[in-house]
């Protein structure tokens, strides 16, 4: 499988993915405590209407060692909770992708960015999971960190070990992107779950942020997700929510999905021939790419896989193509489609696939002009970023050009049109 679709928060995030209870009508699915996931970051809110009533059934803190209730005096870790399972209560419309999911808390980072994620509190976090692991199914850890593989052996270990006792983590690719390839995570390059972050069609078009770190050769994230510019709860605020993006955002939304696929599986699916394997598109090169791994995460049919019934082809009629090409020095390429009418928006990803540091522009001539006017809008990022955008918002129906250049060197990229 391969595909997902647009959600603008952890908000719509439920409803944009076709998600309105299980697959045969009963909206019990989402409705169960049975699914719990635990948060490695700064802590949890569990005061936030979407967060309280019970919904955070453990705690532990490697910071301050507080004892009682669970807490956040940063708020990373209360908005990537609410991603995975707000219960939207301060706002119908933001509820997060599992929102019947229990939580544990494992504060394993400072109140401030200074005060950070240290090493220390980290793996006392994880080995207080290891020894408390039937007590949660599902583990996110949205924490970057770029010392060597020597420096950050022991999480890794212990992020293995986690795996292996059938515990699925998932970690935070890392948002290292603007320079370029080989910027994964520490963690995210030596464990097996690890989430990149794209951006959907109402934050700019299908395509991954310019943020998202990337891999290298045949290496990159395992799959990725919309964590471009997501809402959710916004700690000791009570009722609040703001905005963050980052892989931080896109990680909660692959474990709050694969929560509602183990509840599925479980629910109905294990009887049903169900299969606990996660649905992706292909974005990019085809294949496995160091931009997006497996691809993008499909939600919906994800859980259709879960629940044993047959997975239906997405059909996303926002992604008008993903072009191939490769682009000679001092000549261009040049690409024509017809954009229907009433389009909120027309929206190119151009990813230069070499590894180089080679530089190509992206531009676009909108229906009325030629090749002999000047192009109505161009994106062009720093030389160290293999990437180039455009986004045009409301759009007039008609033919449109885009065009590729190159003035130094051949590259190879891929273009993404989405509207």
């Amino acid at each position: 499988m391969e595909d997902a679709t647009h959600f603008t928060g952890a908000t719509q995030a439920r409803n944009d993915f076709g998600v309105t209870g299980d697959l045969n009508g009963n909206p019990n699915l989402y409705n169960t405590s049975d699914i719990v996931v635990a948060v490695v970051d700064t802590g949890i809110d569990a005061n936030h209407v979407d967060l309280d009533g019970g919904k955070v059934i453990a705690f532990f803190d490697a910071v301050n060692n507080n004892t009682t209730n669970s807490y956040d005096d940063n708020g990373h870790g209360t908005h990537v909770a609410g991603i995975i399972a707000g219960t939207g209560d301060g706002n119908s419309n933001n509820r997060g992708f599992a929102p019947g999911a229990a939580l544990v808390s494992v504060k394993v980072c400072g109140a401030t960015a200074a005060a950070g994620c240290q090493t220390n509190d980290i793996i006392q976090g994880l080995n207080w999971l290891l020894a408390n692991r039937n007590t949660f199914d599902i583990v996110n850890i949205s924490i970057e960190t770029f010392g060597t593989q020597a420096q950050s052996q022991n999480v890794i270990d212990l992020i293995n070990q986690l795996n292996n006792t059938g515990k699925t983590v998932f970690v935070a690719a890392g948002n290292n992107g603007q320079a370029g390839y080989n910027t994964l995570s520490t963690y995210a390059k030596h464990t097996p779950y690890s989430v990149g972050n794209v951006r959907d069609p109402d934050e700019g078009g299908w395509g991954l942020s310019v943020s998202s770190s990337r891999g290298t050769g045949s290496t990159g994230p395992w799959v990725v997700a919309p964590g471009h510019n997501i809402l959710a709860p916004l700690a000791n605020s009570n009722n609040g929510y703001t905005e963050k993006t980052g892989t931080s955002m896109a990680t909660p939304a692959v474990a709050g999905i694969h929560a509602l696929m183990l509840d599925a599986f479980y629910t109905t699916g294990v009887n049903n021939g169900g299969s606990l394997i996660l649905g992706t598109r292909n974005l990019g090169v085809p294949g496995f790419d160091k931009n997006y791994g497996n691809g993008e995460v499909l939600a919906y049919e994800s859980i259709q896989a879960s629940l044993g019934q047959q997975v239906t082809n997405f059909n996303d009629n926002r992604l008008y193509s993903v072009v191939q090409g490769a682009a000679t020095a001092g000549q261009w390429d040049l690409y024509t489609f017809t954009l229907p009418s009433g389009q909120p928006s027309l929206n190119l990803n151009l990813l230069i696939t070499d590894e180089g540091q080679q530089d190509l522009d992206l531009f676009l001539w909108i229906p009325g002009t030629t090749l002999n006017d000047a192009p109505q809008t161009s994106s062009v990022l720093p030389g160290s970023i293999p990437q180039d955008f455009i986004n045009w918002s409301n759009p007039a129906g008609g033919e449109y050009i885009v065009g590729v250049r190159s003035i130094m060197q051949a590259a190879n990229y891929s273009l993404e049109i989405s509207y």
